[in-house]
């Protein structure tokens, strides 16, 4: 029995959208290879404000190019629209998109510009029944759910304290960071501020902040310039074990309590395990959830509503540097 096709729309033909990765590489980078790969999907082309880059796009792929959203859904029937876009387009678009009947949207984060365009894209997804997934994409990865469920079990023990790395901007990286580490504990309940710098924007400027989580831990929140280079790490120190994400989400080591070798009777964590996650391919898992979740009901795993309440955070800590 052939599984059910979802026609795609991607309107935007830039880095995620296209560019990062080529048809046949190993990394499955883009929206467009994610869902290309997915037997579930069709994607019938791109939109973008520049012409020429959604034509380079369309060519890459062997898909067509449209002049625009309305072009595209006069000439073929669109399920699922892939919105990789800047962000202070995504308001505009999105109130575009959800005047259709499709049936998802998929959105780069940050969700919008500002609380209140959120909080009425949230009030018209609603309306319209229209679910909206945001690629937060780590929480995607199959390994990154296996840290949850474990965590969830309490096999770590209790969650003592951490630190991250970023750089690039509060609501552009550290929101990656704040949104796993919500998804492992629950929502952080404060913050503190320590420094700032703009390093990619000046409405999103890069925050170094200690924050909170309901049973009184902390977790060190370190911005570092990514003008020189981009540094993604967060390391999670529980009663029982340490995890380190590295290079971005790519690897991941596992530290256990040991007798150190070297003091008689002290303990330390020595590394146990290290891995690679399925991170090279985090646009297949993005599309295979969407699929999943469109065929079995099975829930989107970072929806607009779970990255609403990363966004207000993101921005109380911007608005009190």
């Amino acid at each position: 029995m052939k599984p059910i096709k979802y026609n795609v729309l991607i309107i935007g033909a830039g880095k995620m959208g296209s560019v990062f990765d080529d048809p046949g590489s190993a990394n499955v980078l883009t929206h467009v290879y994610g869902f290309s790969l997915h037997q579930g999907f069709n994607v019938v082309g791109f939109v973008d404000i520049d012409k020429k880059q959604s034509e380079i796009a369309a060519k890459k792929w062997k898909v067509k190019s449209f002049e625009s959203v309305q072009e595209a859904f006069k000439k073929e029937i669109i399920d699922i629209v892939c919105i990789a876009t800047s962000v202070e387009t995504h308001y505009k678009i999105l109130k575009e998109v959800l005047d259709f009947p499709i049936k998802l949207v998929l959105l780069e984060k940050p969700i919008a510009e500002s609380i209140n365009e959120t909080e009425k894209i949230m009030k018209l997804s609603r309306a319209k029944k229209i679910p909206i997934a945001i690629n937060y994409f780590r929480r995607f990865l199959p390994e990154f759910e296996k840290i949850k469920a474990d965590i969830d079990k309490n096999k770590y023990g209790k969650f003592m304290g951490g630190s991250g790395y970023y750089g690039k901007g509060t609501l552009n990286n550290a929101s990656h960071i704040i949104n796993l580490l919500n998804n492992f504990f629950g929502p952080a309940v404060d913050f503190k501020t320590t420094d700032y710098f703009n390093d990619f924007s000046s409405k999103d400027l890069t925050v170094s902040t200690i924050l909170t989580f309901k049973n009184k831990s902390k977790f060190i929140l370190q911005g570092i310039n990514s003008k020189s280079f981009t540094l993604f790490e967060i390391d999670l120190i529980f009663e029982k074990q340490r995890i380190r994400i590295t290079e971005s989400g790519v690897k991941v080591e596992l530290y256990k309590i040991s007798a150190s070798p070297i003091f008689k009777g002290y303990k330390n964590m020595i590394k146990s395990l290290e891995f690679k996650t399925s991170f090279h391919r985090y646009m297949y898992y993005v599309a295979d959830n969407v699929y999943k979740h469109l065929t079995k009901g099975e829930k989107i795993k970072c929806d607009i509503f779970d990255a609403y309440q990363t966004l207000k955070f993101c921005f109380k800590i911007l608005n009190n540097k």
